[in-house]
């Protein structure tokens, strides 16, 4: 996900975090989000159990928020992969099992 395709999402202020940067944005992210209202920095993430107490932590006081794209029925299957697939997906395909 980068900050060119899905900037029209975020309000000013905000910034996007990503597990999969771009070179780009190791290169010259810090330089150019000095003139960014909308702004973006990578992280290279690996499971421990610190960074998911971390990553908790920020769910529950609001400042990591999960863009979902749609949500779909577990017997929509077919048509969420076929979303997934699309190239178009900005946030997260979700399968709800209710």
């Amino acid at each position: 996900m980068s900050l060119q395709k899905t900037k029209h999402l975020l309000k000013a202020g905000i910034t996007l975090v990503t597990a999969v940067p771009s070179v780009s944005l190791y290169l010259f992210g810090s330089v150019l989000n000095r003139f960014r209202s909308k702004k973006s920095i990578g992280m290279l993430v690996r499971s421990s159990g610190e960074h998911l107490h971390v990553l908790k932590t920020m769910a529950a006081s609001g400042k990591l928020e999960a863009s979902i794209e749609e949500v779909f029925p577990l017997n929509q299957v077919r048509q969420a992969h076929t979303t997934s697939e699309s190239g178009r997906v900005v946030g997260k395909v979700v399968m709800s099992v209710d």
